[in-house]
C-alpha cells in the first residue's frame, strides 16, 4: 500500500500498486450500463508492515481506503488467514462497518472462533450478488484446505476449511439458483502454475451447472495471466504479481457464451484515496 520513508517531514509514499488504473476505470465505468466490478483476490491488507500497523492503530483508515477505491469485495486469502487473529478481526470489522464484504465461502467457524465468521461472508451467509446491466454477477472465494497446514495450528484455532470441489459445486449451484448469470470463483490454492492446476483438479467431476464462468487465481500471476481449458469453461485469470488485471466480459448473443479477455492494468497517477491514506497513517 505504501513505502515507509521516515525522514524529515516525509513518512510514507504510495507504493507502485497505487498507480494502477483500476480506480480510474472503476469510477469511469460506474455509471454505465455495463459497469465495473473491482475485487481483490486476497491479501490486499495482509503481509505488509504498513497495513499491519494500520490494522492495529487505525483499522478504519484501511477500510476507508478500500471503500473509496471502489472495491465491491475482498477475498479472504491464505495471506489473510496467516495474519494474527486480532489484526484480521480489526480489519474485517472495519470493512464490515463500511459495507465491504470480506469473502471466505468455504471457511467454517466453531463456537470458539464465531466472532470471526460474524464479520466474514461465508457460504452459510448466502451468495453476494452484484447487478451490472443485464447481468447478475456472483462472487465466491475459496481457500485450499492445505492452507491450514501452511499457516499453522494457532491461526486455524476454531476454523475449518471445506474441500474445494464439493464447496465450489455447492456454491455455484446456490449462485445460479439465486439468479446469477455470471459466477466468479476466486481460488487461493498455492503459487504459480500449480495454483491453476489445483483449481482445475478441484473441478474435475463437477457438472456444467456446478462450474463457475470465471476463476480468478490468487497467486498464479507470476506464470499465468489468462487461459481457457479445452471445454471452454471456466476461464482462468490471474493478476500479475503485486499488480492488477482488467477483465472484460461480454455475452455472445448468438450462442449465449461469455467472451472473456484479461489484460494487465496500465499504470496511471496515484489514486487520490492513497494520498489520503498516506497522510493519515503516516502521522
Amino acid at each position: 500500500l505504501a513505502v515507509p520513508q521516515c525522514r524529515a517531514s516525509r513518512t510514507l509514499t504510495p507504493a507502485d500498486a497505487s498507480r494502477l488504473d483500476t480506480w480510474a476505470l472503476h469510477h469511469q465505468w460506474q455509471g454505465t450500463d455495463y459497469g465495473s466490478l473491482l475485487i481483490d483476490s486476497g491479501g490486499l491488507l495482509a503481509r505488509h508492515g504498513v497495513a499491519r500497523y494500520a490494522a492495529e492503530h487505525a483499522p478504519e483508515a484501511l477500510a476507508e481506503l478500500v471503500d473509496r477505491l471502489g472495491y465491491a469485495a475482498l477475498a479472504f486469502g491464505e495471506a489473510d488467514l496467516g495474519d494474527p487473529r486480532a489484526l484480521v478481526l480489526a480489519r474485517a470489522r472495519a470493512l464490515r462497518a463500511r459495507g465491504v464484504p470480506l469473502l471466505a465461502t468455504n471457511l467454517r467457524c466453531e463456537e470458539s472462533a464465531a466472532e470471526l465468521c460474524e464479520v466474514l461472508v461465508t457460504g452459510e451467509d448466502g451468495v453476494p450478488l452484484h447487478r451490472h446491466g443485464d447481468e447478475t454477477l456472483a462472487v465466491l472465494s475459496y481457500l485450499e484446505p492445505a492452507a491450514a497446514q501452511r499457516v499453522g495450528p494457532d491461526r486455524m484455532e476454531g476454523l475449518r476449511i471445506e474441500p474445494l470441489g464439493a464447496s465450489i459445486g455447492h456454491g455455484v449451484r446456490a449462485a445460479r439458483e439465486a439468479g446469477a448469470t455470471v459466477v466468479i470463483a476466486i481460488i487461493d490454492a498455492g503459487y504459480g502454475a500449480g495454483a491453476v492446476a489445483a483449481a482445475v483438479n478441484a473441478m474435475e467431476g463437477l457438472s456444467a451447472a456446478e462450474k463457475p464462468d470465471l476463476v480468478i487465481s490468487t497467486e498464479a500471476g507470476s506464470q499465468l495471466l489468462f487461459a481457457r481449458p479445452v471445454d471452454f469453461r471456466p476461464a482462468f485469470v490471474a493478476a500479475p504479481t503485486r499488480s492488477a488485471a482488467t477483465v472484460r466480459v461480454r455475452r455472445n448473443l448468438e450462442n449465449q457464451r461469455l467472451d472473456i479477455l484479461a489484460q494487465p492494468a496500465e499504470p496511471a497517477d496515484p489514486a487520490p484515496p492513497f494520498q489520503s491514506f498516506v497522510g493519515r497513517v503516516g502521522r
